[in-house]
C-alpha cells in the first residue's frame, strides 16, 4: 500500500504545482491491448484500489498494462 500511497501523493504534487493535461483514450500498447487511460484523481476509487490489491503485482501505477477480455 506504500506505492499505492506514494504514487497518488505524487500525482497530487505535480497537479498542484500544473494543471494535468487530459489524457489520451484508446491509446494501444504491446499486444494490441487497448485501454482508457486513467489519470489522477479518477484512479482514487475502490476499483482501483481493490485491483491494486489483488493483482499479482508488488508496485502501483495509474496505468496497468492489460490484454483485451
Amino acid at each position: 500500500l506504500f506505492s499505492y500511497r506514494d504514487v497518488n501523493l505524487w500525482c497530487r504534487e505535480r497537479r498542484a504545482g500544473a494543471k494535468a493535461k487530459a489524457a489520451l483514450a484508446g491509446k494501444k500498447a504491446n499486444g494490441g491491448a487497448a485501454q482508457r487511460t486513467v489519470s489522477y484523481p479518477d484512479n482514487l476509487t475502490y476499483r482501483d484500489l481493490y485491483y491494486f490489491l489483488f493483482a499479482p503485482t508488488l508496485c502501483y501505477e495509474l496505468n496497468f498494462p492489460r490484454s483485451p477480455r
